[in-house]
């Protein structure tokens, strides 16, 4: 059961395959980006957070395709309300845990990669390591260490560093848009005051059904 606002938000928005790739499309490698065939996202069941986070759900899992192949991928989509430094960590044991899952069905068969979107609206910014190696004491024998040990880097889509004009930019849903801008000024600022300072947004998707606000 999810306990907050923020999770509850963030799970009813972008737990619909249709809204979800707005978020972290843009932030994907570009030939990754343009090779997904974003028809074929599909939400995947269950949660992998830390049980001391049971409470909390606020991690979604989507499969995609690769246009053209038999390829697959997968997306590990977390919201953050303040930055995490073991955040790495955390992620690596998702990971780990989504790859025993399809082990047990998929023996044979070579495990999918799982690339990781940290979506923060935090005040603050994201000021810690999105690097898992830059979270180990590696001291002066990092060079000969590093080849021997996890490394991966999630990506993080900062809202307290994006501009209204770069969500404009990089989000084409209005729906999203506004959510996406509920996120980065609903903690310092009173809802109300958020709406009436973009009621261009609210007035375009007024009046729309939900499926329309989606792909407006």
């Amino acid at each position: 059961m999810t306990t907050t606002p923020h999770d509850a938000l963030f799970k009813a928005v972008f737990s619909r395959p249709e809204t979800a790739a707005a978020a972290p499309k843009p932030l994907l490698p570009e030939p990754l980006a343009e090779a997904t065939d974003w028809a074929s996202l599909t939400l995947e069941p269950g949660s992998y957070i830390d049980e001391e986070l049971v409470e909390r759900q606020s991690d979604l899992l989507f499969r995609a395709d690769i246009a053209g192949t038999e390829s697959r991928f997968y997306l590990l989509f977390e919201h953050q309300s303040e930055p995490d430094a073991r955040m790495p960590f955390r992620l690596l044991r998702y990971m780990i845990r989504i790859w025993e899952q399809i082990e047990q069905t998929e023996k044979d068969m070579l495990l999918p990669p799982i690339i990781p979107v940290v979506l923060s609206h935090s005040e603050r910014g994201w000021q810690v390591p999105t690097a898992f190696e830059d979270t180990l004491e590696l001291g002066a024998m990092r060079e000969h260490v590093l080849p021997h040990v996890p490394r991966f880097r999630y990506i993080v889509d900062d809202l307290a560093q994006a501009t209204d004009e770069q969500l404009k930019t990089r989000i084409s849903s209005l729906y999203v848009r506004v959510v996406m801008l509920l996120f980065r000024d609903g903690r310092r600022l009173p809802v109300s005051l958020v709406f009436s300072q973009h009621a261009d947004l609210l007035r375009a998707i007024i009046g729309t059904t939900p499926l329309e606000a989606i792909e407006l």
